[in-house]
């Protein structure tokens, strides 16, 4: 990499969350040792790359000051003429830099926007069309196909498309015998954690013995929402004997830990993931830990590939996922396997070079 890359990323303060992974992966990926990386995080972020010799970490980011720091950020790389990534990339990033730019940005290779997912509206597609006859030198990476189509219809020059970054870390070729089943991840009302309340209660329900892990750590601003608070007190009410609660923020090695022998729960809305890559349905294949998802998603398409779990019409039914908890319990060591092959899958397709090559290729 010939001049630095800054790598901007606001919501990263600890090893939990996956923008810490992409960050990492990213980074890791990079094999000349003269490559300098700039780190833009959150303000209170953790030490986590400062024993890095190609890393300059800058804690920034202060919450209620994003955006005005975004904007000043983006003006002053602009004005340097630096090469910077946005690494979860929204249409409020775009706004900044049309606000941060002097005038047309039509030099390619300096800046990227990594676009995770994307809701077509007609105004949005408005601002789009915009935006690329503004400024043509925006480069924008995108995860999907069905997104990488989005922002080539609105007339984006440069528009590529690359896996979401996913490590290889907890890559297993082992079938391990079934340990427990697993909602992983921070607690989210369009990630179904109500859904798994019910599920809990339907667990109680059976009398079964069935092992239960859930993770309700808070959001990467450290907060939960009543509504998630008030599910919370409804599943330590339901005292099912089997269940075991994480509350705090798991660092790297103790998250990917939860997958080995795990069945992952993932009852989230369809609608809203219809398009939308997990990064818990990722670390659970290569963990070699089969899945119940919903259907109509980018998780079942992975799901349903490798034949590595069920995808549910409804997955928000209770009494559907403990049908299928059983259904994949009866063939443990098939699903097991064929996770763990389609994990392979995973970490091979979504290799990380693959977005470092687009980053270096002016």
């Amino acid at each position: 990499m010939s001049a630095p890359l800054h790598i901007i990323e606001p919501t990263l303060r600890d090893q939990a969350g996956h923008c810490n992974s992409f960050v990492r992966d990213l980074i890791e990926a990079e094999q000349d040792s003269s490559s300098r990386f700039h780190l833009w995080m959150h303000s209170n972020a953790e030490k986590m790359f400062d024993d890095h010799d190609a890393i300059v970490s800058h804690r920034y980011f202060h919450r209620r000051l994003r955006r005005f720091q975004s904007l000043q950020l983006y003006r002053r790389l602009i004005a340097s003429s630096q090469r910077f990534l946005i690494t979860t990339s929204t249409n409020l990033d775009l706004i900044l830099l049309d606000l941060a730019a002097p005038g047309r940005i039509q030099n390619a290779g300096k800046i990227f926007c990594y676009v995770h997912w994307y809701r077509p509206t007609n105004l949005r597609l408005w601002f789009l069309r915009r935006m690329a006859q503004r400024h043509p030198g925006i480069e924008i990476i995108c995860s999907t196909q069905r997104v990488k189509a989005i922002f080539e219809q609105a007339g984006f020059e440069r528009v590529h498309r690359t896996p979401y970054p996913c490590g290889a870390r907890n890559l297993t070729a082992d079938v391990r015998p079934f340990r427990t089943l697993l909602y992983a991840g921070a607690a989210r009302l369009e990630k179904g954690f109500d859904v798994i309340v019910d599920f809990v209660t339907v667990l109680k329900e059976e009398k079964s013995q069935l092992p239960i892990t859930i993770q309700c750590s808070p959001n990467h601003h450290g907060e939960q929402r009543p509504k998630i608070q008030d599910e919370i007190r409804r599943l330590r009410q339901l005292s099912y004997p089997c269940l075991r609660l994480v509350e705090g923020t798991l660092d790297e090695t103790e998250y990917h830990r939860q997958f080995a022998g795990a069945l992952t729960l993932q009852p989230y809305q369809p609608k809203i993931f219809r398009d939308r890559i997990s990064g818990i349905t990722m670390d659970s294949l290569t963990a070699g830990s089969p899945l119940i998802v919903p259907r109509n998603t980018w998780l079942s398409r992975q799901v349903d590939r490798f034949e590595a779990g069920i995808s549910l019409p409804d997955v928000r039914k209770p009494q559907e996922v403990y049908r299928a908890v059983n259904q994949i319990l009866a063939d443990w060591p098939g699903y097991a396997r064929r996770a763990a092959q389609g994990g392979h899958r995973i970490a091979s397709e979504h290799d990380s070079r693959q977005l470092l090559a687009i980053l270096q290729h002016n």
